[in-house]
Protein backbone atom coordinates (compact mmCIF):
# COMPACT_ATOMS: atom_id res chain seq x y z
CA UNK A 1 0.00 0.00 0.00
CA UNK A 2 0.86 4.09 -0.62
CA UNK A 3 -0.21 6.69 0.85
CA UNK A 4 -2.12 9.13 -1.48
CA UNK A 5 0.87 11.38 -1.43
CA UNK A 6 3.19 8.25 -2.34
CA UNK A 7 5.24 7.38 -5.32
CA UNK A 8 5.72 3.91 -6.64
CA UNK A 9 8.80 2.94 -8.75
CA UNK A 10 8.63 -0.35 -10.61
CA UNK A 11 11.49 -1.80 -12.14
CA UNK A 12 11.95 -4.45 -15.09
CA UNK A 13 14.37 -5.58 -17.40
CA UNK A 14 12.75 -5.61 -20.08
CA UNK A 15 11.00 -3.63 -22.14
CA UNK A 16 7.61 -6.18 -22.78
CA UNK A 17 7.69 -6.28 -19.24
CA UNK A 18 7.68 -2.19 -18.50
CA UNK A 19 4.91 -1.81 -21.53
CA UNK A 20 2.62 -4.55 -19.19
CA UNK A 21 3.32 -2.57 -16.09
CA UNK A 22 2.78 0.33 -17.54
CA UNK A 23 -0.57 -0.81 -19.09
CA UNK A 24 -1.83 -2.48 -15.83
CA UNK A 25 -1.32 0.57 -13.72
CA UNK A 26 -3.09 2.77 -16.25
CA UNK A 27 -5.99 0.39 -16.41
CA UNK A 28 -6.03 0.93 -12.73
CA UNK A 29 -5.98 4.41 -12.43
CA UNK A 30 -2.75 4.78 -10.68
CA UNK A 31 -1.21 7.78 -11.31
CA UNK A 32 1.35 7.98 -8.32
CA UNK A 33 3.24 4.94 -10.19
CA UNK A 34 6.60 5.04 -12.60
CA UNK A 35 8.32 2.33 -14.30
CA UNK A 36 11.91 1.99 -15.14
CA UNK A 37 14.00 -0.33 -17.01
CA UNK A 38 16.60 -1.91 -14.73
CA UNK A 39 18.05 -4.72 -13.06
CA UNK A 40 17.23 -5.60 -8.75
CA UNK A 41 20.89 -5.48 -8.00
CA UNK A 42 21.46 -2.13 -9.52
CA UNK A 43 18.22 -0.21 -9.03
CA UNK A 44 17.72 2.83 -11.56
CA UNK A 45 16.89 5.30 -8.34
CA UNK A 46 19.00 8.13 -6.56
CA UNK A 47 20.22 7.38 -3.21
CA UNK A 48 17.93 9.80 -1.02
CA UNK A 49 14.54 8.15 -3.47
CA UNK A 50 13.73 5.28 -1.53
CA UNK A 51 12.11 4.73 1.53
CA UNK A 52 12.10 0.98 0.94
CA UNK A 53 12.35 -1.49 -1.87
CA UNK A 54 10.90 -5.08 -2.42
CA UNK A 55 11.41 -7.63 -4.88
CA UNK A 56 9.30 -9.94 -6.47
CA UNK A 57 10.60 -12.02 -9.18
CA UNK A 58 10.08 -14.26 -11.37
CA UNK A 59 11.44 -16.79 -13.80
CA UNK A 60 10.16 -18.55 -16.87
Amino acid sequence: MVRPDGQVVGVGMTLSMLEKARAAAAGAGLSNAEFREGYGEALPVQAAEPTWSFSAASST
